[in-house]
């Protein structure tokens, strides 16, 4: 019977398996192991660049070159439409001075022709206004413009159609619209649509809101022309309100911040002895 030789059982190497990762937290790509939450980061950021680059250049550029053209189309008619309301203005303040020299035989008359005109004014300028803020069926107006808000043109707009409003006495839609501009970092147009939003606020008897605006524009102007005056607006709202104290704070800060301006270097007064702000510091100090 043939011998079954058995041959000697080879000493085999292990299997080299995978490293376990400790909790899954690497993924193997290739020979390259990396950290699964640095893996899905990059991978987000990447996205998220991509959608940026996606939303910017398909969904806003078109949206801010239409809504350019429309604001350039609207603010064509602007010299138009305040020349008309200068000029009745104007016929306005010609029968407020016939009132004045009016004896008592034609103070009648001459009442009757400045009430006409004034409302003449009013009626002239509700449409005006309106026509801006609506358009006139070729332009879009103001409010549809602002409806791009996230474009300059829109932002822009949002801001005239606040003025619009608050020219109008309707402060309430004023504040709406104002506060939906986001100032632009520039030290002139922006810082005055701030200042227009706290003028709102305060006639809308909002005087807390209204200094601390002031306050803001005078911050973005961060000039000598435009910041002292906004100071000094806010001053007056804390003197009217008996809040002399911070009112002095703010004068002081107009005096020593702003020396070049002409609250503080001109002279004013019967004698001309004292700058405004002179004045100002001295009558809250008493």
């Amino acid at each position: 019977m043939p011998r079954i030789l058995h041959s000697k059982k080879e000493k085999n190497t292990p299997e080299v398996q995978p490293e376990a990762t400790k909790g899954g937290k690497t993924l193997q790509l290739g020979s390259l192991k990396v950290n699964k939450t640095v893996a899905y980061a990059t991978l987000g950021v990447i996205l998220v660049a991509g959608l940026f680059v996606c939303v910017k250049f398909f969904y806003l550029a078109p949206k801010a070159e239409k809504a350019q053209a429309m604001m350039a189309e609207t603010l064509k008619q602007k010299p138009e439409l305040d020349q008309q309301l200068q000029m009745l203005l104007q016929d306005v303040q010609a029968a407020e001075q016939e009132v004045i020299n009016a004896t008592d035989s034609t103070a009648v008359g001459v009442a009757d022709s400045l009430k006409a005109q004034v409302e003449a004014y009013k009626k002239v300028k509700a449409e005006v206004y309106n026509k801006a803020l609506k358009g006139d069926g070729k332009n879009p107006g103001l409010l549809k413009i602002s409806e791009e808000s996230m474009t300059s043109a829109g932002n822009i707009a949002c801001a005239e159609a606040g003025l619009c409003y608050f020219k109008m006495g309707n402060y309430k839609e004023a504040i709406k619209y104002l506060e939906k501009f986001s100032p632009q970092g520039d030290k002139g147009v922006s810082p005055q649509y701030v200042a227009a939003l706290a003028n709102c606020y305060a006639a809308d008897g909002q005087f807390d809101k209204a200094v601390a605006t002031f306050k803001k524009a005078a911050k973005e102007a961060n000039n000598p022309v435009l910041s002292p005056v906004y100071l000094r607006e806010a001053g007056l709202l804390l003197e009217n309100e008996k809040k002399n104290e911070e009112a002095l704070e703010l004068y002081e800060q107009i005096k020593s911040e702003y020396p070049s301006s002409t609250l503080v270097s001109t002279q004013v007064g019967p004698n001309g002895l004292t700058s405004q702000i002179e004045q100002d510091i001295t009558r809250v100090s008493k």
